[in-house]
């Protein structure tokens, strides 16, 4: 988890920063053309798992995953173009909803009192915090709202098969099919894909090894010993690090309600902390069991 934390804070700052010289559909294009080739290489150390030993219904999962996931991710990176990353990341914590209800609905997860007052202060530092914001446009909201929903249907894909199908599988995939469509989009609308100036390069191809792999691998693997609605919520501190990696590095602060809102949320996570600090510390099992 605390991996997730650092890897999310790279890559979210420099996918902002780079956003402002390139167009989008270039820069998801080298993104996720980066990502691919970490994963390859990685393939070629640690082994694969050949499509045919996943079963059908496995299969439909994981197509269902790539579709969420192509249309999601897309509306996510749209919204990070528009807004200040810190304000991107805090309204990201719309996804602790969905996955609680649908952790709650798919997977029998057991949803406790805390994890109910944890949601309910996280909704409510988002309500303050985007209404009638100029900062939060709603167009930006909306996407990003989406991109949690289809999101948090991805995390219960990958929390219900992912310890058959991989970890690694996932974060494959998503690396692939990403890179295809974009690939395929550029060569379409303008026959050619942008390269970017070296310095540009460089950093997107660090922050695709933090992003599109070793993030997505972490969390993923968190996700085969973290319940889906529990590891949502532990990821709602993100913000926080990146507000200040944003402040440092692209000189961009929130205002001072997107800023309050954002805080109200964080206190909804020290909620959470408190009550499941000795499983995240592992001093005991996790609370949570099936219905």
């Amino acid at each position: 988890m605390l991996l997730s934390f650092f890897c999310g804070t790279i890559f979210i700052t420099s996918s902002k920063y780079v956003l402002g010289f390139l167009p989008l559909s270039d820069y998801l294009c080298w993104w996720y053309g980066a990502g691919l080739v970490y994963h390859s290489v990685y393939g070629l150390r640690s082994g694969n798992i050949s499509l045919d030993s996943i079963s059908n219904r496995h299969k439909s999962f994981i197509l269902t995953y790539v579709i969420l996931d192509i249309t999601g991710t897309t509306a996510a990176f749209v919204a990070l173009k528009m807004m200040d990353p810190s304000v991107v990341s805090f309204l990201n914590q719309s996804q602790i909803i969905f996955t609680l209800i649908l952790g709650y609905i798919f997977l029998n997860e057991i949803l406790i009192a805390s994890e109910c007052i944890a949601a309910g202060v996280i909704i409510t530092g988002m309500i303050l915090m985007t209404y009638n914001s100029g900062s939060a446009m709603l167009i930006g909201v909306t996407l990003m709202v989406y991109a949690n929903f289809v999101g948090a249907i991805n995390l219960i894909i990958v929390r219900k098969i992912g310890c058959v199908v991989g970890a690694f599988t996932f974060a494959r995939m998503r690396s692939i099919s990403l890179f295809a469509i974009f690939m395929v989009y550029n060569l379409i609308k303008t026959g050619s894909v942008t390269v970017p100036a070296p310095k540009l390069l460089i950093i997107t191809f660090t922050g695709a090894f933090f992003g599109p792999f070793l993030n997505v691998i972490s969390v993923y693997k968190a996700l085969e010993t973290i319940p889906a609605g529990k590891l949502a919520l532990f990821r709602s501190i993100q913000p926080l690090f990146i507000m200040v990696a944003s402040g440092i590095f692209l000189h961009t602060i929130p205002g001072i309600r997107e800023s309050l809102g954002g805080m109200i949320i964080i206190t909804g996570s020290i909620i959470l902390a408190y009550f499941h600090m000795g499983h995240v510390l592992g001093w005991k099992d996790p609370l949570r069991t099936l219905r």
